[in-house]
């Protein structure tokens, strides 16, 4: 029996075929198989079903609804031997009432041993969401929350405000705090260990523990973890800002570098610099949203905008191929000289439709170089990412340029239109009449490329310029989007939702119940 809870955030996402225990058509996992709804959590929860697949972990949603039970756990005291009839706890009089939960079922039973300590510490702190269970399942860690219809930080498209992103900040470096005032030092730390509480505040949850050590020795760690969770809190914030808002870029990017020290002085510095970089700004003409997907244990697609003058500004997708090794630092690195080599060029001072062109197929050209010398420095066996970049200049040019079968479209008056034509065996086959371009979406060749970065010295690019008008959205993604969603799908959500953030949200979300065989990255330009 399933409970009729009230719809939660967490319904919105959803896993497809997976929350539904079904298997993906075609598709070996990489990460453990989910459990299925139903399945028994310890002794008093079963699962509702999964809700979202990260680096390492599955999360689920969970509840203690179950009428042949014998015996009804009370949560707020822990007695579990109430009479199954019990309406209160027969210990703390507490009311026994059908409650969810948010349960994280780690991949990796190697990680026990730290989860234990971790879990043993029990460390109370306004900001550290208290687990109200853990314990072992077939050797896996499984920590059970509350869920009160909090959010996921994972879960949210960028930009975020920047007031909201220096209130997480604060929040976030404060918890961080109390974890090295414990001697907690942390494996890692990113968005999926952040939750956005009913009232928007952060709180750290379901955090992967490294070691605990006596505090005067952490403080004294030549590896410095302190600095290095700062680090990644900027990191992983650097990820929601958008490039416009100038001032807490570079704060982050100080950050980053390990400027402002451990977190008492980056919440000095945020108290001191918070009115100038929590400026509110008004709604965003743009959003970038990447998820890992349902089937792989890391995400290799990469995204980036920058603006480069108040005339242009540059997006651009990668998708690391998952067939080579390092994809993620593929596409990260083509990202990045995809940006700079255009941002310098432009800022050059010529352009002419010819120069902004050739600038494109020169800065896809530097990304091969990079990327092809990285792989040989790294001894990796191959790297490779596919890659569309897109410049707009004045808000009516604008130039498109693509390697592979990552993809831009262009919505106007309501009709969706595919900027490029892939590289890769099915569309050879398709312009051939072999087959045909619905035939091409299933066949078995549909994930070999002909034509991607770090295949060869030499790359071909296609570059193409785009006329703009007031009113049409251009749509940059990865395969893992159109490779789930059909074009008139597509085109049904660039109309429905008109907030660039919600609409590259539900589009990623769709392909996960499309299947979500890939990472999924979209970006999507409001002109």
């Amino acid at each position: 029996m399933t409970a009729q809870f009230q719809r939660s955030n967490l319904d919105a996402i959803g896993a497809g075929s997976l929350a539904r225990a079904e298997p993906i058509r075609g598709v070996r996992l990489e990460h453990p198989w989910p459990y299925a709804p139903s399945t028994p959590l310890g002794q008093h929860l079963r699962i509702e079903r999964l809700v979202r697949v990260v680096e390492g972990r599955h999360f689920y949603l969970a509840n203690n609804v179950d009428p042949l039970w014998r015996h009804k756990k009370c949560w707020k005291c822990g007695n579990r031997y109430n009479p199954g009839t019990a309406q209160s706890c027969t210990y703390c009089n507490a009311p026994l009432l059908e409650r969810r939960f948010l349960a994280s079922v780690r991949h990796d039973p190697g990680a026990a041993d730290a989860w234990k300590r971790w879990m043993k510490l029990r460390l109370r702190h306004p900001v550290l969401v208290d687990a109200s269970a853990a314990f072992l399942r077939e050797g896996r860690p499984v920590t059970i929350y509350p869920y009160n219809g909090e959010r996921l930080l994972v879960d949210q498209p960028a930009p975020l405000p920047p007031g909201i992103i220096v209130a997480l900040l604060h929040r976030i470096s404060t918890g961080l705090g109390a974890l090295h005032d414990a001697g907690v030092n942390l494996a890692r730390l990113d968005a999926s260990h952040v939750l956005i509480m009913p009232d928007g505040s952060a709180r750290l949850s379901d955090l992967d523990v490294a070691k605990i050590v006596d505090p005067k020795a952490l403080a004294r760690d030549p590896d410095r973890p302190m600095l290095r969770d700062v680090r990644d809190l900027c990191r992983t914030m650097l990820r929601y800002v958008d490039p416009d808002d100038v001032n807490i870029v570079k704060f982050l990017e100080d950050g980053v570098q390990g400027r402002h020290g451990p977190p008492t002085r980056l919440r000095n510095a945020l108290e001191v610099h918070h009115d100038r970089l929590a400026e509110d700004v008004e709604d965003h003409d743009h959003a970038a949203y990447s998820d890992l997907g349902l089937t792989r244990v890391r995400n290799e697609d990469s995204w980036g905008w920058k603006r480069i003058d108040e005339r242009s500004i540059i997006y651009v997708v990668a998708d690391g191929m998952g067939g080579h090794e390092r994809g993620e630092v593929a596409s990260a690195i083509t990202v990045d000289k995809v940006l700079s080599v255009v941002t310098d060029g432009v800022r050059a001072g010529r352009t002419t439709a010819d120069f902004l062109k050739g600038l494109l197929v020169k800065a896809v050209e530097a990304a091969n170089a990079a990327v092809l010398a990285e792989s040989a420095s790294s001894k990796a066996r191959a790297m490779g990412a596919t890659v569309v970049a897109f410049l707009v200049v004045d808000g009516k040019s604008g130039y498109v340029a693509h390697a592979g079968d990552a993809r831009a479209y262009q919505l106007r008056g309501g009709k969706l239109r595919a900027l490029t034509t892939d590289h890769s065996m099915v569309q050879a086959m398709v312009e051939r009449g072999t087959i045909s371009q619905a035939e091409a979406r299933t066949h078995p060749k549909a994930n070999v490329i002909l034509n991607y970065i770090g295949q060869d010295p030499e790359i071909d690019v296609d570059v193409a310029e785009v006329r703009l008008l007031r009113g049409d959205r251009v749509l940059l993604c990865s395969d893992g989007l159109w490779g789930e969603l059909e074009d008139d799908e597509i085109a049904s959500h660039l109309n429905t939702w008109k907030r660039p953030r919600r609409a590259v949200q539900r589009l990623v979300n769709d392909a996960y119940q499309g299947g979500g065989k890939d990472n999924i990255s979209a970006v999507l330009v409001d002109v």
